[in-house]
């Protein structure tokens, strides 16, 4: 989808249409996988629909951008909704990869990192986290 955005701004529609169309056979792979496996059972219990979702709106977007491409003429440029689309995606299938993130990292697992990087940074890092809910309280 990068590549699509690049070939925009290259002026090779032809490519970018292309790359559309590449990203959206792999997309809807993925949405079908991750139906797959919420309907199977076996998905990610807290983010399984949420990557359902997020990949099946990815998807639609692809799509009509791939349609608004198709029916450019090739002398006018790509018009803005098909650029959009293809950016809305992209954002989307990060916002996907943040919410994948977010449930992988814990903050027991960041503290032992920063505990490995030496005592001063895991310290800090400890009353950090520990006037957080003094501030909060503060706050409000």
């Amino acid at each position: 989808m990068l590549g699509a955005i690049v070939a925009d701004g290259a002026d090779a529609r032809g490519i970018a249409l292309l790359l559309v169309l590449a990203a959206i056979v792999t997309v809807a792979i993925a949405a079908l996988s991750f139906f797959g496996e919420l309907v199977e059972g076996s998905a990610d219990a807290e983010a399984g629909a949420v990557y359902v979702g997020l990949t099946s709106l990815a998807l639609v977007l692809l799509v009509i951008s791939a349609a608004v491409r198709s029916n450019t003429m090739p002398d006018r440029t790509v018009p803005a909704l098909g650029v959009s689309t293809v950016v809305g995606a992209l954002v989307l299938l990060a916002l996907q990869l943040a919410v994948w993130t977010s449930l992988r990292v814990s903050r027991e697992g960041l503290l032992d990192a920063m505990q490995r990087l030496g005592p001063d940074v895991s310290e800090r890092a400890e009353a950090s986290i520990a006037s957080e809910p003094a501030r909060s309280r503060e706050a409000a």
